[in-house]
């Protein structure tokens, strides 16, 4: 117990070094930051004398004056922003496109039905696209898909839940057996699902798995208290816990 005090103390004395260590780090770390954001803010301004309103003033005038050079202007005015991005949207919109000239209204409009138009002709093994193209396409395809589950040329209302109940009746019957399936009653397939279980075959009784399950839960817990018991009379008389007895 002495020891086990001690050992105690030791730990409480480090965790309390530990926590001084790591608060002085992020202070230290602060402050770098701190000096890092200063300098830059020095380099933008050009001198270190300054408040923050002339930071905001700087900052205000440093946009405005690459809105101008965006414009190709000298000074800003009122709605160059806008007039701008609206410019850049173009330039964009006419390189997606593959336009040379200028950006005339509908033009991405018209080259993304386009595009869409292609895919859908390419989908349905078209050279041009037509009004019901798609929906065509893929109501042949899922009707094909289907008759290729059920097995049949012409499709009708009902197949595909026959085909399911029919392979699920095949699959019943290789289970349970031709003779149990021919004279099936209700029960048969429960029966059979427990007879496969180990704790139900010959030589079983209902209990047995719980039962060996609670024998290997109890002889685990006693090897651990054993353990534990070894443990504290090996340290009770200063001998390593991990020492043979």
């Amino acid at each position: 117990e002495v020891r086990s005090l001690v050992a105690d103390d030791e730990w409480s004395g480090l965790a309390i070094e530990m926590t001084k260590v790591i608060g002085t780090a992020i202070i230290e770390d602060a402050k770098k930051k701190k000096d890092k954001v200063k300098n830059k803010t020095d380099e933008f301004m050009g001198t270190g004398d300054y408040s923050t309103a002339d930071v905001l003033n700087a900052l205000d005038q440093k946009v405005k004056s690459e809105v101008a050079n965006l414009r190709g202007k000298d000074e800003y005015e009122i709605g160059d922003l806008a007039l701008a991005l609206d410019e850049i949207s173009k330039d964009l919109a006419c390189k997606v496109i593959g336009k040379d000239g200028d950006y005339e209204f509908g033009d991405l409009s018209r080259d993304v039905d386009a595009r869409i138009k292609n895919v859908v002709a390419d989908y349905c093994g078209k050279d041009a696209y037509e009004v019901g193209d798609l929906a065509a396409e893929v109501k042949k395809r899922t009707k094909a898909r289907v008759l290729d589950f059920t097995g049949k040329d012409e499709w009708h209302f009902g197949d595909i839940t026959k085909e399911v109940n029919s392979r699920r009746q095949d699959w019943a019957k290789g289970y349970l057996g031709e003779e149990t399936w021919e004279h099936y009653e209700t029960g048969d397939f429960t029966k059979k699902v427990l007879g496969d279980l180990k704790a139900f075959k010959e030589g079983h009784s209902v209990g047995d798995v719980s039962k060996d399950a609670a024998k290997k839960a109890v002889k685990k817990a006693a090897k651990a208290a054993k353990n534990k018991l070894m443990s504290k009379m090996k340290g009770a008389f200063g001998e390593s816990p991990d020492s043979s007895p």
